[in-house]
């Protein structure tokens, strides 16, 4: 089987594309992501970006489960408008578990959070997956905002090789929550609110040097082969203790 065969159902975003006439194939790609998004069915739902950088009205992930974004190549996707996210992920979405997926895209910010994360309209879990993400900063702003609105229903993140330039925010409501992070770079280091015993698990991960700031005792906490690291250059590195809480 070849390579097209087996993602001839992905919807293609490239800077040569266009969204009036492009069909969202290798050959006829769409120009933005917001046009790739506006495709997405339950048959087609995995948006490969081509390398390249896409400047964005804000985008609103759809109420579809499974959907990804895949970048193929360097991916800068950015939004100037300082009043909303990058990328906003909130679903309504009430059948089951949802699942959402960015793999090897750049964010990058200016005063607005990169990327937010809520379930104010959900009744099952939200879970998100990160795998080669970067945030970021232009000036200033959250990398991450993890809000969690719906005290009913948990978010869980699972963040692989990652670097985040701003502040990673994470805020809990329920107990099943999750944020688990390996060999992930948090230069803006990360803070917790919220006291629910939500997990927060760092292995093989930096983190800005006195910048991890975990918000109530409640939380559970586990950190195996990290360190700290300042913003400067060169990085002065330091002990991050390994760590269990729970």
């Amino acid at each position: 089987m070849t390579w097209y065969a087996t993602h001839k159902n992905g919807i293609v975003v490239g800077p040569d594309g266009n969204d009036s006439i492009g069909v969202g194939s290798f050959a006829q790609p769409l120009a933005t992501v917001n046009a790739a998004l506006d495709l997405v069915t339950t048959a087609r739902k995995t948006i490969y970006i081509l390398e390249g950088e896409y400047s964005e009205t804000a985008i609103t992930w759809p109420n579809i489960t499974g959907v990804s974004l895949v970048g193929l190549g360097d991916v800068t996707i950015s939004n100037s408008d300082a009043a909303a996210a990058v990328i906003t992920i909130d679903p309504t979405y009430t059948a089951s578990t949802f699942e959402a997926t960015l793999r090897d895209v750049g964010i990058a910010a200016d005063t607005q959070i990169g990327l937010k994360i809520d379930n104010s309209a959900m009744t099952k879990k939200l879970n998100v997956y990160l795998y080669g993400v970067s945030a970021e900063m232009d000036t200033s702003g959250d990398s991450i905002d993890m809000a969690n609105s719906t005290a009913t229903q948990a978010i869980r993140m699972y963040v692989d090789n990652c670097n985040f330039e701003g502040l990673v925010h994470l805020t809990s409501a329920n107990a099943g929550g999750r944020f688990r992070s390996h060999n992930s770079i948090f230069t803006g280091g990360i803070t917790t609110a919220g006291a629910v015993a939500h997990e927060l698990s760092l292995m093989g991960c930096t983190v800005l040097t006195g910048a991890l700031t975990i918000g109530s005792a409640s939380w559970d906490l586990t950190y195996r082969g990290c360190v700290y690291a300042t913003d400067a250059d060169p990085a002065v590195y330091s002990e991050l203790a390994d760590g269990y809480s729970a």
